[in-house]
């Protein structure tokens, strides 16, 4: 940071530093900005460097770009953009605050240039209404209210715009998501972990080479436009009588002229990030039906995939700020990982509410990648060893005494035990939640009924059947035993007898069904089993729209 940019940051920290003479200033760091609230008003700073994607490292690019930001807020943000003031060295050496009109050149005494804003207030902000459980879908359907007519207009000037069509461009695209892969790179092993990393780089180039043709077409549809490019729920202020979207991207045309999909895909995934994903996918329904287009819902996974990644790329940024604090970077890199994560959930299921079956014999390793994914994923976890025991009013994690498991593990309580996963798994598709299933399900008719469940619902459905070599599920056995606490009772001598009754489940569909090697490194079948989800959802979205 330059010496004078220090200065004035001080400067702007003191009360008196303001001629309207607040009682207090707060201020707020981001990647680009110091934020400074100084009631009723709110004073911005562009940060004095180069991040690539953005420059602002001379005087005369951040007045530029000040004037951007108000010019193009003031599109969506009526009466809270008031223009620009600037910061000025006094005779005496000090600093001052007073009204900014001119260039730098005829201003000497000029040292900053800050944009000035009325304050809005954070309850009214829609980051709260989430964090509160206050947001609903009428909150939602004012925020389509409000862009649908920005768009409409948008998309008419895009239709003969060529210097707006040019950023939807595949090859923009494309070039957009590589350079967030450059950039996160460095992070792998400490934000991001290299199989994710890797699946989302891969359904990422992949998309945008499979539907090459539904990107230009959507391109001379006018879909293409000027957008806000920020557009998340931090930046989404709503009262009765007023909607203010502000905070537009204004550093760059690459980032603010896009697909309108990409612009409301911010906010869906910013739902789905807040544990709001119904909601998500209903702003994303609303939008396609106000702006007659059927597309946008697919194209919206995508740019979920890529809006999540470029928030993980963000917060990892924030872990190598050292004004942030130790406490401040861990938060970042624990929130940078949740993107990466959210990221890859939309780039192996897309954003509709997923079935997952883990399935397997005894002690392939299904358990245990059923908890990582739904760890990971945020999924409801429902498993049959502790459904059972929890049916039979036993203790979960504790052996169950012999004289009892003839009882536990008839035909009659595997049916209740079964039946009841399919009611709680009936119950979560109901609410729009993910759900995952981690059982042996090797009965068939259990298997047909979940797939009768899946149809009912409509759920995209996976069987996922985990499979090692008799040795390694053998020593994973003996291994158990010496557990202290184990859901399963099954044990090494009981996996000759639980095979034989294993029926290999070869009347699914290939489309339903994927095969995973769990007996090697969890690193190995997770990059298998990752590879394997995004191939299948990319030809799923394929076979739907015939390409």
């Amino acid at each position: 940071m330059p010496a004078r940019q220090s200065e004035v940051i001080r400067f702007l920290n003191q009360p008196e530093a303001y001629p309207h003479q607040p009682v207090g200033v707060e201020q707020i760091q981001t990647h680009i900005s110091h934020v400074f609230i100084a009631s009723p008003y709110v004073y911005k700073l562009k940060r004095a460097r180069n991040l690539g994607f953005l420059d602002f490292t001379t005087l005369e690019q951040r007045i530029h770009f000040c004037r951007q930001e108000v010019v193009l807020n003031r599109r969506l943000c009526k009466g809270i953009y008031l223009g620009l003031v600037g910061i000025y060295r006094t005779d005496d050496g000090d600093y001052e605050v007073r009204e900014f009109s001119s260039e730098p050149v005829q201003e000497p005494a000029l040292v900053e240039v800050v944009v000035r804003m009325r304050e809005l207030s954070h309850t009214r902000l829609l980051i709260n209404y989430a964090r509160h459980g206050w947001l609903k879908q009428e909150h939602l359907e004012k925020v389509a209210d409000h862009l649908e007519p920005f768009y409409r207009k948008q998309s008419n000037v895009a239709i003969d715009h060529q210097e707006v069509r040019r950023w939807g461009d595949p090859e923009v695209v494309l070039g957009n998501a590589e350079e967030n892969f450059r950039q996160t790179e460095s992070f792998i092993g400490r934000t991001v972990d290299r199989s994710c990393f890797e699946s989302v780089r891969r359904y990422s180039e992949q998309f945008v080479e499979r539907f090459r043709p539904l990107l230009n077409r959507r391109v001379e549809e006018g879909r293409i436009v000027e957008g806000h490019g920020d557009l998340h729920l931090e930046h989404i202020y709503l009262n009765r009588d007023q909607v203010c979207i502000y905070d537009c991207i204004e550093f760059t045309e690459r980032f603010r002229c896009l697909d309108i999909a990409s612009d409301v895909a911010f906010l869906a995934m910013d739902l789905d990030f807040h544990g709001l994903p119904k909601l998500g996918r209903q702003f994303l329904d609303t939008m396609s039906r106000r702006l007659e287009d059927p597309d946008l819902k697919v194209v919206a996974d995508f740019y979920c995939c890529y809006r999540a990644w470029v928030r993980g790329k963000v917060r990892s940024f924030a872990t190598e700020e050292a004004s942030v604090g130790e406490t401040g970077r861990d938060e970042a890199a624990e929130e940078a990982s949740a993107y990466f994560n959210l990221s890859l959930k939309y780039a192996l299921f897309g954003s509709a509410p997923v079935l997952l079956v883990m399935m397997g014999r005894v002690a392939s390793g299904k358990s245990f990648l059923a908890r990582q994914l739904a760890g990971r994923f945020g999924f409801r976890y429902l498993s049959s060893d502790r459904i059972r025991k929890t049916l039979a009013g036993l203790p979960a994690e504790e052996l169950t005494p012999s004289v009892e498991k003839a009882t536990l593990y008839s035909e009659k309580m595997s049916s209740r035990t079964y039946r009841r996963m399919r009611e709680l798994a009936r119950e979560a598709l109901v609410e729009g939640e993910s759900v995952i299933l981690d059982a042996t399900f090797g009965d068939r008719r259990n298997r047909e009924l979940i797939m009768a469940l899946a149809e009912e619902h409509g759920e995209n459905l996976i069987f996922v059947e985990a499979t090692a070599s008799v040795p390694v599920r053998r020593n994973r056995l003996l291994v158990r035993d010496n557990l202290e606490s184990v859901t399963s009772d099954a044990r090494a001598g009981d996996m000759e007898m639980l095979d034989q009754r294993f029926e290999p489940p070869e009347e699914l569909p290939a489309d339903r069904l994927i095969h995973i090697d769990a007996g090697v490194a969890v690193d190995r079948t997770l990059e298998e089993l990752f590879r394997s989800l995004v191939e299948r959802h990319l030809e799923k979205l394929a076979v739907s729209y015939d390409l």
